[in-house]
């Protein structure tokens, strides 16, 4: 990437984790669907414009985990390479 985003982590979060969210006292909406982890909360909000927070969004495997270190970027999913695993990782570094 062109741009240091420090460190960022991004997993989805699961369904059990959203119930629990239900009885948190969080009222934010901005990262209903993942966890993110950063090194700088104003470089993590930079890297998660609008049109990237949909790309994550639309990876279909639940599993996923995104890890930003500086200028590397790095998908994982941890399921076997398949063939639609390596379609949707080539989708997503596309339109990244």
């Amino acid at each position: 990437m062109n741009e240091d985003f420090g460190f960022i982590s991004i997993n989805r979060k699961k369904f059990a984790d959203k119930i629990a969210g239900i009885f948190s006292n969080s009222k934010s909406k901005e990262n209903k669907d993942f966890y993110v982890l950063s090194s700088d909360s104003f470089k993590a909000m930079t890297f998660l414009n609008p049109k990237r927070k949909e790309i994550i969004k639309s990876i279909s495997d639940e599993d996923f985990k995104i890890e930003v270190k500086h200028t590397i970027f790095g998908l994982r999913i941890s399921k076997a390479l398949s063939l639609e695993n390596a379609l949707i990782i080539s989708k997503f570094l596309e339109e990244i």
